[in-house]
């Protein structure tokens, strides 16, 4: 059995869980290290960030559709932009709608979470990019992966 891997920046908080589990799940089912399916999710999520930046629609079928959704704001003089956008196919929702009760929503992460990265609030500075951030959450896993003896750049699950 793998080692679970250590979500960066996140590791040590109940918010990494969710994220550390599917991406175990995911290697046991693909017979891989934890270390390797992180690798590979992030090159996965860097390619879709990539395509939506250029203009492309992100379709997954039986999961939902990724977009860039051009914004026009209310106050004059605020040049439109294109945000990030993602819909859930209708097996998405409808699973979800069968397995999670309406009392169990999350609005409060989302809110918060929309809150705290809104176009409004932003960094001192726009440098920011899927790519550094998939990059170094690929080094921290690659460091990981080192200090337990795993190869994290190759499918192979150590015995």
């Amino acid at each position: 059995m793998s080692s679970r891997v250590h979500v960066p920046f996140m590791s040590k908080s109940a918010q990494g869980k969710p994220l550390q589990d599917a991406i175990h799940l995911a290697a046991q089912e693909m017979g891989v290290s934890d270390h390797f399916a992180a690798n590979l999710m992030t090159y996965v999520l860097e390619d879709i960030a990539a395509q939506v930046c250029n203009g492309k629609v992100v379709r997954i079928p039986g999961f939902g559709i990724f977009t860039a959704y051009g914004y026009t704001p209310r106050k004059k003089g605020i040049e439109p932009y294109c945000l990030p956008s993602f819909v859930g196919s209708k097996p998405f929702r409808n699973q979800l709608r069968q397995c999670l009760p309406h009392r169990r929503h999350n609005n409060k992460a989302i809110d918060n979470y929309r809150q705290t990265n809104h176009g409004s609030s932003r960094a001192k500075s726009d440098t920011g990019r899927v790519f550094t951030s998939m990059k170094a959450f690929r080094t921290r896993v690659d460091a990981q992966a080192k200090r337990l003896g795993i190869k994290s750049r190759s499918g192979i699950v150590p015995t």
